[in-house]
């Protein structure tokens, strides 16, 4: 679906299960409606105060995720948007499933967009996306693609290609045997 499909597409809101006053859309944004709270002042004591409707803004993870802060009975709760998005909309997530956005965007939280799934789907989706932190993508790798290359074309021996590049002699086979950085061909 793309951006001019969904400026032409009616947006759906629904009511955030076990958050009174909250409704998300199937765009994945959040509004807050229009309600009467009570709340605590330290000079009056209770106070009841209105609250408009407005749309949300989410907070932004390092990661890419957005948040949102939800109150609920004096209690504020942090909540992934893509979470608040499915159980509104599919349903709440059967045990070990988890959120697969489906493009690899995590700020993308449209319903189209989203599924419940394992942990390996979401793994290959971020494989599939490019996403995943394999290989030298990863903060602890010792090598590179290239170098990966390299020792599986070269003719030395696995114990010369270890001293070469400081591995152990078992990485180099396991490169070698394709057991490891099976995703560089």
């Amino acid at each position: 679906m793309t951006d001019q499909d969904l400026s032409h597409a009616a947006e759906i809101w629904k009511p955030i299960p076990g958050w009174d006053g909250y409704e998300v859309s199937d765009l994945g944004r959040v509004r807050s409606m229009a309600r009467i709270v009570t709340r605590i002042d330290s000079r009056l004591g209770l106070v009841r105060q209105p609250v408009h409707e407005r749309i949300r803004k989410p907070a932004q993870h390092p990661d890419g995720h957005l948040t949102m802060s939800l109150c609920q009975d004096g209690a504020q709760r942090t909540m992934q948007v893509h979470q608040l998005v499915l159980i509104s909309f599919v349903g709440d997530t059967e045990p070990g499933q988890e959120c697969r956005h489906l493009d690899g965007d995590p700020a993308n939280n449209a319903l189209y967009n989203l599924r419940w799934g394992t942990s390996a789907e979401n793994s290959a989706d971020s494989i599939r996306h490019g996403t995943s932190n394999i290989g030298e993508r990863h903060g602890l790798a010792k090598l590179t693609d290239a170098d990966v290359i390299a020792i599986r074309a070269s003719a030395r021996t696995n114990r010369e290609l270890a001293e070469i590049h400081s591995v152990g002699k078992t990485t180099v086979s396991n490169i070698r045997l394709r057991k490891s950085w099976a995703h560089v061909r």
